[in-house]
């Protein structure tokens, strides 16, 4: 937190603050708790992150996490963070251990379906406690990653690199390699 970030976040690129910049009509952005801390971590999220905005206006913003509290008031506090950066008019998307199953071309679909009726798409990625009822009230839509509980910045890289392969396959590009429909 800064004077000039008061709200304890910052928009993420490699661990600068960075500001949308791409193509695409609908805006994507990724809304995290914590930084990631992991060098490995670090890189393929800002490798992912540049690929991403190759092909679409792309932005990551940090909330600051809740060290040290317990694990109902960090909820609580990042809840609240988490709040304040989602624009009231774009629809978010939690990243949880229920959310909807969906294979790679599966998200592609739908995120395109989604991108016909906004211009932003927000995901949502919570700290190690999981999200309040608040944020899960204000998210329409929840996705998970996994049948399997993740490190936090190992979910990040997945979430990217996936983001990163549905909008290549919307494009048409050659990253993905899958049966086109399956």
């Amino acid at each position: 937190m800064s004077a000039a970030d008061p709200g304890g976040t910052a928009a993420w690129e490699g661990g600068e603050p960075s500001y949308a910049t791409g193509k695409g009509d609908v805006r994507i952005t990724l809304i995290a708790v914590g930084r990631t801390k992991n060098a490995h971590a670090t890189a393929l999220c800002a490798d992912y992150a540049k690929r991403i905005k190759r092909m679409n206006s792309f932005t990551v913003n940090e909330v600051k996490d809740a060290r040290g509290q317990d694990p109902k008031r960090a909820m609580k506090v990042e809840g609240e963070r988490l709040l304040a950066q989602i624009p009231v008019t774009a629809v978010p998307v939690l990243l949880d251990e229920h959310g909807t199953r969906r294979t790679s071309v599966e998200l592609s679909k739908w995120m395109s379906g989604l991108q016909r009726d906004t211009r932003e798409l927000c995901f949502v990625l919570g700290g190690p406690w999981g999200f309040d009822d608040p944020v899960r009230a204000r998210c329409r839509h929840s996705l998970r990653l996994s049948d399997m509980t993740l490190p936090h910045e190992l979910a990040r890289v997945l979430l990217l690199e996936q983001l990163y392969r549905a909008l290549s396959i919307q494009q048409g590009g050659k990253y993905h390699h899958g049966t086109p429909g399956r």
